[in-house]
């Protein structure tokens, strides 16, 4: 894995989840002295619209991953996806609807609980920006000629823009000699991890930025397809929507004991990891923090869209059953070659979507870990209905991550189930 720190393989949308949204706005240029008056009255309004026009619109783009095309090995499929809106806009329907749950969760304002409630409820009351086009820019070190190195930049405009809920989700074809060289053939070995490339999304004229991650995955090797809520991150999804939302809205994130450390032990095999998750886009940026915080590996990003005008905040993170299959079908579309570690909880409806997945694609499919979870109903002998047909050596449940990686700390990825069910 070609990374020059950890810090650089980790990182999210856009900056820190506590951070204010303001973006820093380029001064008016000044007008040339033989501009005719009335010529320098319209520049000059030009120029104070779209000042105010970016000073209240930012940008966020996720981590994402690029894959080596299918049809011509020469170049890398890139995923672009990211969110354009106008921060701090409260319509009377985001107003209500927040001010309805802080009454539903019984937030006494000025408590910490309210503090964390205000700012974890930011990104839902944003306005989206359609239209709005992005430039992306994959940034390098690169070696310079005697000592020293230099930051190369390597830009592709975007062919799509914003849609109307402000998301742009876009894919590039960028041939690897436009690339920089550390994305190069010794990728293609079996043993390769992710290479990790800075990026960051330039939003229209005026250059409001944001950074994130491109994950460069090889064709083969191990990636590992993770849930987030009860699976990495305590939620408590069985015990009901007000402690779900509690645990979202009103407190730090906690982390499962332990999944840190199996995900750690893999990312030094060479898996990727791609979170896939029913929890909506605008908790991302604190997903990020909270991952970068606990030490979980950093991967590509794969959430649901929620419009708080649209849909009741208590289902927020309803479970979906195309949206998650769907995302897990799409990735693994792009890697025909590499295997495949499912792990999600009980919680929920993991269990019959990764059986599924299981079924149509076994050969990719290397094992699905479920992790059983404190109030969930099921049983031992209805998770062997739900994976009724599937031998027992292709999925494990747990309690304790500590199960899977046994006494001396580790698990060997490649001695998990065989590329084919017998």
């Amino acid at each position: 894995s070609t990374s020059s720190s950890a810090a650089e393989k980790k990182g999210g949308a856009g900056r820190g989840a506590e951070d204010e949204v303001d973006m820093p706005v380029p001064p008016v240029p000044a007008i040339l002295p033989n501009t005719s008056k009335r010529q320098a009255i319209r520049e000059l309004m030009q120029k104070r619209a779209d000042r105010k026009s970016s000073k209240l619109t930012q940008v966020l783009v996720y981590p994402t991953f690029a894959s080596r095309s299918l049809e011509d090995p020469r170049k890398w499929t890139i995923q672009f996806r990211g969110w354009c809106f106008k921060p701090r806009v409260h319509s009377l329907k985001r107003r209500a609807a927040v001010y309805a749950l802080a009454r539903a969760l019984r937030i006494r304002v000025g408590t910490p609980e309210y503090d964390m409630f205000i700012k974890r409820t930011s990104y839902f009351m944003v306005r989206n920006r359609k239209g709005r086009s992005v430039e992306f820019e994959i940034c390098y070190d690169s070696p310079e000629d005697g000592e020293g190195r230099q930051c190369g930049v390597v830009r592709i405009p975007s062919p799509e823009v914003s849609d109307k809920y402000g998301h742009y989700d876009t894919w590039s074809a960028q041939d690897e000699r436009e690339l920089p060289e550390v994305v190069d053939q010794s990728m293609l070995a079996s043993d390769a991890g992710p290479t990790t490339m800075s990026m960051r999304a330039v939003l229209d004229k005026w250059g409001t930025q944001a950074n994130s991650q491109i994950y460069f995955v090889p064709q083969r090797g191990w990636s590992i397809i993770s849930d987030i809520d009860d699976t990495v991150k305590v939620t408590e999804v069985p015990t009901g929507a007000e402690r779900i939302l509690s645990n979202t809205l009103l407190k730090d994130f906690v982390v499962v004991e332990g999944m840190q450390d199996l995900y750690q032990e893999w990312e030094k095999q060479g898996a990727a990891f791609h979170y896939v998750s029913s929890s909506p886009w605008q908790l991302q940026p604190y997903f990020q923090n909270f991952f970068d915080r606990v030490g979980l590996p950093g991967g590509s990003f794969h959430l649901k869209h929620f419009d708080i005008q649209n849909r009741k905040f208590f289902n927020i993170f309803q479970s979906s059953t195309k949206l998650k299959p769907d995302s897990i079908q799409r990735i693994m579309s792009y890697f025909p070659d590499r295997r495949f570690l499912l792990v999600g909880d009980a919680g929920e409806k993991d269990p019959e979507i990764y059986a599924s997945i299981l079924r149509a694609n076994p050969d990719q499919i290397g094992h699905i870990f479920i992790r059983r979870v404190d109030g969930d109903q099921r049983t031992v002998e209805s998770l062997k209905e739900t994976f009724e047909g599937i031998p027992d050596h292709k999925w494990t449940t747990f309690f304790d991550p500590k199960e899977i990686l046994g006494n001396d700390g580790k698990l060997k990825l490649d001695q998990l189930a065989p590329l084919s069910t017998p």
